[in-house]
């Protein structure tokens, strides 16, 4: 219907001629030449009715093969969908794998850290203690590294006593003072928890030193023998 009125529309003025004709006709009579006319215009209008019907058809024709093709290619667009869907979903999931796995190795690391710290920490402790020199301590060492030991003290962090010395006519009482005292501060050094050596040679003299003036060498803490013999009086 749509067709015919757009046909219509368009010749409009030849409707119009073939109506007055036939008006003219109706009253006058039309001439056998004006019906030919008229015949020939209708059968015109009737073929480019008929071409613009075809072209109509051929139009829903198209329109069908292409709903056909796009109906056809519905399932490929659908599973490219839930492809990407799933590439999408397997991303996220590994993602958060990930995450969750490198969330566990530094909580273990934490944790490794921690428990490695508090070892240390015990460790230290226990090696702290071990350093802190006693009593019972202070007369093993000095008797290790002495001739004759008497008097042995140990009070407010000061070490006190009295070494007899070994006879040795080729070293001078000096020298074996400041010898003995040398090898004894070293091992006490080793030890923490006192402050003051004070030892005394009878026929020497008495050597007295403060941990404070220990001086450092690869080996450890130690007394420089200049200053031990300064101290000899």
């Amino acid at each position: 219907m749509k067709v015919v009125l757009g046909f219509l529309k368009k010749r409009w003025k030849y409707v119009i001629t073939a109506l007055i004709a036939l008006s003219i006709g109706a009253a006058v009579g039309p001439s056998q030449e004006q019906i030919d006319s008229a015949n020939a215009k209708v059968d015109e209008l009737k073929k480019q009715l008929s071409a613009e019907t075809e072209t109509v058809a051929s139009l829903e024709t198209e329109n069908k093969d292409l709903q056909a093709k796009v109906d056809e290619a519905a399932p490929w667009f659908k599973m490219q969908d839930e492809q990407k869907q799933k590439e999408a979903e397997a991303k996220a999931a590994e993602e958060k794998r990930l995450a969750e796995e490198k969330a566990k190795q530094e909580e273990a690391a934490a944790k490794a850290k921690a428990e490695a710290d508090a070892k240390a920490a015990e460790e230290a402790k226990v090696e702290q203690s071990e350093q802190q020199i006693t009593a019972d301590k202070v007369n093993e060492i000095i008797k290790d590294y002495s001739y004759v030991v008497n008097n042995v003290s140990f009070k407010n962090g000061e070490i006190k006593a009295t070494i007899e010395l070994a006879p040795m006519e080729q070293f001078s009482a000096e020298d074996l003072a400041v010898n003995g005292y040398s090898q004894l501060s070293d091992e006490l050094l080793n030890h923490e928890g006192w402050q003051v050596l004070t030892v005394t040679y009878p026929g020497a003299g008495t050597i007295s030193m403060n941990r404070n003036e220990k001086e450092t060498n690869e080996f450890g803490d130690y007394f420089p023998t200049l200053e031990i013999e300064e101290r000899l009086n």
